[in-house]
């Protein structure tokens, strides 16, 4: 049936341009050397802290810990929040403070705020979260006598171990849903300069920053609109893969699928603001690097359209795919076995397929609704993802609807198609083999149940 076979058809055309941009992106993840280490630098250097509403017991590590780091700098602690505790708090530490009269394009405003106060060569960027290691700058400083380098930007890391976003084994290797992307995909970028700023663990040169008129203040994700802007004016980016700080990942489902939805909405934003497919300045292999960031949060269609498509089978009986069951199962097996084979040698080890299929469906509604947004004209404001104290249980998070609505529809696919071929319905599958495999890819989609996986701990199911 075409109208069943022409869409199966588009998502698989989705899914191999897919895999040739993750192909792309991660041939060579050890592009570039090593930077000197650097325990004195003649370079002004400043660690910028911005916060708004984070409680003293995040805050205080991160301060503590970016006082103490070599060489010579100085620490600022810009708060949004206007808070006299917070103020205290960094003096107590040793770090200067820095409040503005008003909250204007959020976190960038205040960068930019900063940027008219603080004297630095070179500033390197925490969020309120993330506790630097010793050699955070030592290890850093150097890719900057370069000086056609203006970012270099650092791998994220996560010490709430428990949180939504880690596996079951993550209290011996760590893993959580963003490894792939930091340890290998970033990483990936540097053969083609392409790395670029996500927010935090990163060190900009100023004098860069201030040629691209400051932080970027058009979209919710600054990070990547600022890097676009500062690639097409031929400024280098160096990705540092080695883990120099930690923070708290997102502790329960709700904070996931919020911070997903800011980062989805910004990338629509940046798509129209300066769309790095199109906006002058940019190398072919960067506008492919972007390519396969940008575009991948559309990946959530192709998602929901393989959840719906054995539903589409099961309740008409619809064929999609004419072909003798041997040559398909055969096809189909080598195909499978291959994508998932090539996917896990180019993750080194950081892909692991049932995580990722997982997340794919429980990230599903933030990104369909991040997609949309493309569309529309509604301006999105900033959001701060909640963070509070590592020990805190995050509470159950009631499931999207539209999780409930695939679940219960899959379900009664299901009961129809035992009916149906018990003979207690008036359908008739014409061709029973594809109407089998279709129940057996029903099943294994019920299987995931990512209903469950709004619950408080993710890394039980």
């Amino acid at each position: 049936m075409w109208w069943l076979s022409i869409p199966l058809y588009v998502l698989e055309l989705h899914a191999a341009v897919g895999l040739g941009l993750y192909t792309f992106s991660l041939w060579d993840v050890h592009a570039g050397a090593r930077a000197r280490p650097v325990r004195e630098s003649p370079l002004r250097v400043a660690v910028l802290i911005p916060t708004w509403n984070e409680p003293p017991e995040v805050l205080a590590p991160t301060i503590a810990a970016a006082v103490a780091l070599q060489p010579v700098h100085e620490t600022w602690v810009l708060d949004d929040g206007d808070r006299p505790h917070v103020a205290r708090l960094a003096g107590d530490l040793g770090a200067r403070y820095l409040r503005r009269s008003d909250r204007r394009h959020a976190k960038a405003g205040n960068l930019n705020h900063a940027f008219d106060v603080v004297q630095a060569d070179v500033v390197a960027v925490l969020d309120a979260d993330h506790v630097a290691r010793p050699d955070f700058l030592v290890n850093t400083l150097g890719y900057f006598d370069d000086p056609r380098v203006a970012l270099v930007q650092i791998p994220q890391d996560f010490y709430n171990l428990e949180s939504f976003e880690h596996s079951r084994t993550a209290a011996r290797d760590g893993f959580n849903e963003q490894s792939l992307f930091y340890r290998g995909i970033l990483a990936g970028k540097n053969r083609w300069q392409a790395a670029f700023w996500c927010g935090t663990n990163a060190l900009l040169r100023v004098k860069a920053l201030r040629e691209v008129g400051g932080v970027a203040t058009e979209t919710v994700t600054e990070d990547i609109h600022t890097t676009i802007r500062l690639h097409a004016k031929g400024w280098r980016t160096v990705y540092h893969n080695e883990v120099l700080a930690r923070g708290l990942a997102a502790a329960g489902a709700g904070q996931y699928l919020l911070q997903r939805h800011r980062w989805g909405t910004g990338a629509m934003q940046v798509l129209k603001a300066d769309n790095p497919l199109t906006a002058p300045g940019l190398t072919l292999p960067q506008r492919l690097a972007y390519a396969f960031t940008l575009l991948g949060w559309f990946d959530a269609w192709r998602s929901l359209g393989y959840l719906l498509v054995p539903v589409g089978v099961l309740l008409t009986g619809a064929v999609p795919i004419h072909a003798p069951l041997r040559s398909f199962a055969l096809a189909f097996v080598a195909t499978f076995t291959l994508q998932q084979l090539t996917l896990w040698l180019l993750g080194r080890g950081w892909q692991r397929p049932w995580l990722a299929i997982l997340f794919d469906v429980v990230r599903l509604p933030s990104n369909l609704a991040a997609t949309m947004t493309l569309f529309g004209r509604r301006t999105t404001q900033f959001q701060v993802t909640p963070k509070g104290r590592t020990g805190e249980r995050p509470r159950r998070t009631p499931a999207p609807r539209i999780l409930s609505a695939l679940v219960g529809v899959s379900g009664l696919t299901a009961v129809w198609f035992v009916a149906t071929v018990a003979g207690r319905t008036p359908l008739h599958y014409g061709v029973r083999a594809a109407a089998f495999v279709a129940a057996g890819w029903l099943a294994f989609n019920l299987h995931r149940r990512p209903i469950h996986q709004c619950g408080s701990d993710a890394t039980t199911h």
